[in-house]
């Protein structure tokens, strides 16, 4: 299953929302985008928030705010 994640940058707590359409949604992530520390953060949380027994693979969108995940 693929879905669409927004990510929103330097907040106080990282939390996963559902977006407008379904498979989409919007991060709010902690992390600085430098040396790949959000998009693992956004990794740990997606596997934690959806219940993913693999952790998903980011397939577009490394770096950009926009990315699709394979879940």
């Amino acid at each position: 299953m693929r879905i669409s994640v927004k990510v929103r940058l330097n907040k106080n707590e990282s939390r996963l929302e559902a977006g407008e359409s379904p498979g989409s949604y919007t991060a709010f992530i902690k992390s600085q985008p430098v040396e790949g520390k959000a998009n693992a953060e956004l990794i740990k949380l997606v596997k934690k928030e959806l219940k993913c027994r693999k952790a998903p693979r980011i397939i577009s969108g490394k770096a950009s705010k926009n990315k699709v995940l394979e879940v």
